[in-house]
């Protein structure tokens, strides 16, 4: 293998090089280190990839001697033997590699410590953590960044203080290494513990910070303090990121603790924090009867301004007993209530409030609840509705047919647009002769068009010949002539495949059947 290493021929001496990695690679398996390590330092000045393999052999076959050359290759330029050193430490014997590392750490350049620390990091010895927390409060930034990140990654939850002094530093890069390390950091316990401890002293972006390191950790070890972040701080910013933890970590039981900061709230964007909060809740648990209850319990006999909140969330959360109370709320004499209401049926989150929205606009009580009716009704078909293109026609008929003002009818067709089907662009279509409409349905019957021209060309065409006679403007004009023309270029075209093959011929097979034509490529006698 030596001789052959050796050879003039490239391909003979690259095949020779690997198997002697190989070889070293068994021998150093069977506990030969001796022999293995002789082979490796043989191929330490080949190039790479031999020669970081070989690196990486000298570390697991080698010892306290192979250290000063490992240092030497983390001080130097070459980014992949340095990782292949790092890797190579790793691979050592701890007691051998860490006491070297940390007496080495101490006297080194910048660069090899942060280097180091990334290695011993790799180690994974929790117990080297006082080399860490020593090097976090190095002078040079590179040292400290590496520091940092060694603490998450080691593990040990003593860290936890350190990092959370780290969040609250005032350096952008330190700071948010500090937080990242938090996030990974195992013991909720110790984590939760030193964020409490830091929070009341802390500055309005610390706390934020903080919170977000809890948020990212997961876990439900973290919620009791985020609640009491979003029932106590004073921050607005800092409450509502503390409800977006608890959203993605709470559980049913504790929707209850909500309801009264949702009853206290004042700024909307922190009303609508709660609100997600718990209908995240509700969808991550599958608990959405749990927590449904719980709206219901508060919402029994509550004052009007208890009341119209709750009802946001019972239609946000849905459901067959959320409708009945929201229905009920409908049919009350204070207007403020019933617009509530209406919202509620507009956030629902199936198709079982279309009725009811198509019904408070057909009543026709006053313009504002109309609106917000038509706009919930054509959310949930655009949004919600899980049928198909041509039966969501029907349902924007429907409106169409009920729907008062010019006005509201452009908004169904906004909606028309998205459902992309031969029935929406008839419907569409038939809006041209309204010449408040033209505009808007111009749009829908582009909008579907671009669709429709490949499934239903003929009745395609003749919507936008329509259109170019109905149109007030030129740009709408030019865009129907540029979808006829395409039309126009691929008529007798093949443009939607219902089923093709298998094509099969004797003695052919593969790419010999891409030079034949099969139907429906040429004209058959039935043709």
């Amino acid at each position: 293998l030596n001789r052959a290493a050796d050879s003039p021929a490239k391909t003979v001496r690259d095949q020779a090089r690997e198997a002697l990695l190989r070889l070293a690679d068994r021998l150093c398996i069977k506990g030969d280190k001796a022999a293995a390590l002789a082979i490796y330092q043989q191929l330490l000045q080949d190039p790479q990839p031999v020669r970081c393999a070989a690196i990486i052999g000298t570390g697991r076959a080698g010892g306290a001697a192979q250290l000063p050359l490992l240092f030497e290759i983390l001080e130097g330029d070459d980014a992949a033997a340095k990782g292949a050193a790092r890797t190579a430490l790793g691979a050592m014997a701890p007691k051998v590699a860490v006491p070297a590392v940390v007496s080495r750490i101490g006297a080194a350049s910048p660069a090899l410590k942060a280097e180091l620390l990334t290695a011993l990091a790799d180690g994974g010895d929790p117990e080297s953590l006082p080399v860490f927390l020593a090097a976090a409060e190095d002078t040079d930034e590179t040292v400290r960044l590496a520091a940092i990140e060694g603490c998450g990654r080691l593990g040990n939850p003593e860290a936890a203080p350190m990092l959370v002094h780290l969040v609250a530093s005032g350096s952008t890069p330190v700071s948010t290494a500090a937080k990242n390390a938090l996030a990974w950091l195992p013991g909720d316990d110790d984590v939760v513990e030193a964020v409490a401890a830091a929070m009341p002293d802390a500055d309005t972006n610390t706390r934020r910070e903080l919170v977000d390191a809890l948020n990212a950790r997961r876990s439900p070890a973290c919620l009791d303090l985020l609640l009491q972040t979003a029932r106590e701080d004073k921050e607005q910013g800092v409450r509502i990121l503390a409800l977006e933890g608890i959203g993605t970590v709470g559980e049913s039981a504790r929707v209850a603790a909500l309801i009264p900061l949702l009853l206290a709230a004042d700024a909307k964007a922190e009303k609508e924090a709660i609100q997600k909060a718990m209908v995240a809740i509700s969808r991550r648990t599958t608990a959405v009867t749990d927590v449904t209850a719980a709206v219901l319990e508060a919402i029994d006999g509550a004052p009007k301004a208890s009341r119209m909140p709750l009802l946001r969330v019972l239609g946000l959360l849905g459901g067959d007993q959320a409708l009945g109370v929201v229905r009920q709320a409908l049919e009350e004499e204070d207007p403020d209530v019933r617009m509530t209401a209406i919202r509620a049926l507009g956030d629902w989150p199936d198709m079982a409030a279309a009725t009811d929205l198509l019904a408070c606009v057909s009543a026709g009580n006053d313009m504002t609840s109309q609106v917000l009716a038509l706009r919930g009704y054509v959310r949930l078909i655009r949004d919600v509705c899980p049928e198909p293109p041509e039966r969501k026609v029907r349902l924007y008929q429907a409106m169409m047919d009920v729907a008062p003002r010019s006005d509201d009818k452009k908004l169904v067709l906004a909606g028309l647009g998205e459902a992309p089907c031969v029935g929406a662009l008839a419907l569409a279509q038939r809006q041209l002769g309204e010449a408040a409409l033209v505009a808007e349905a111009a749009v829908a019957v582009t909008q579907i068009a671009e669709t429709t021209r490949w499934t239903a060309p003929v009745e395609t065409a003749a919507a936008l010949h329509a259109l170019v006679a109905a149109a007030t403007t030129e740009d709408a004009k030019s865009k129907a002539k540029g979808l006829l023309e395409l039309i126009d270029q691929y008529d007798g075209y093949l443009q939607r495949w219902l089923l093709a093959g298998p094509y099969t011929q004797d003695k052919k097979e593969g790419k010999g059947l891409l030079d034949i034509a099969f139907p429906p490529e040429v004209e058959t006698a039935d043709a």
